[in-house]
């Protein structure tokens, strides 16, 4: 009887930081000695990670061509490299379990002009079964690998500073 009481309470101490990766919770957090910042939405039914230190980005001008700079919207046009890279990531069984859970990853990247990454947040649904830890290890694999390539009228977006591309990698689509 000890014996069965020994074991079953070694299996809910083994088991509960599984339990505990599951899920995400709103706050502050170290992984590989860098802080993110867990932010739950109640209003949009999501959670958004993103490192609680940001880089400095400089302020865009104000005018571009003669229009406010808030009129320049870059598109990217190399989404497909940065889906695959979190694929690589998951492999394919986590892919599976991601599919079939209709997870949805969107990414607000904040970019240089030459679509080199100052940093990015991360957005997953609330009921998501993405981790932390998983997250994280996208996030710091797309800062390593992944440059954006933009385009925009006249080629406008040179002349920013910063730009802000969203962008959404829908496993249910897969």
């Amino acid at each position: 009887m000890k014996r069965h009481i020994i074991s079953f309470f070694a299996f809910l101490l083994l088991a509960s930081p599984l339990a505990n990766a599951q899920s995400l919770k709103e706050g502050e957090y170290t992984v590989n000695g860098v802080l993110y910042r867990v932010h739950e939405s109640k209003e949009y039914s999501h959670f958004g990670i993103q490192r609680k230190n940001k880089p400095y980005i400089p302020e865009n001008k104000e005018t571009i061509n003669g229009l406010p700079s808030y009129y320049v919207k870059p598109v990217p046009t190399n989404e497909a490299v940065w889906h695959q890279l979190v694929l690589n990531v998951l492999g394919s069984q986590r892919i599976s379990a991601l599919k079939q859970n209709k997870d949805r990853l969107r990414i607000t990247f904040y970019c240089k002009p030459n679509g080199e990454i100052y940093y990015m947040r991360l957005n997953v649904r609330k009921h998501s079964i993405f981790t932390l830890q998983e997250v994280v290890k996208i996030e710091q694999e797309l800062l390593q690998k992944y440059k954006a390539t933009l385009k925009s009228d006249n080629n406008e977006h040179l002349q920013l500073s910063w730009t802000g591309i969203t962008s959404e990698l829908d496993f249910s689509k897969l």
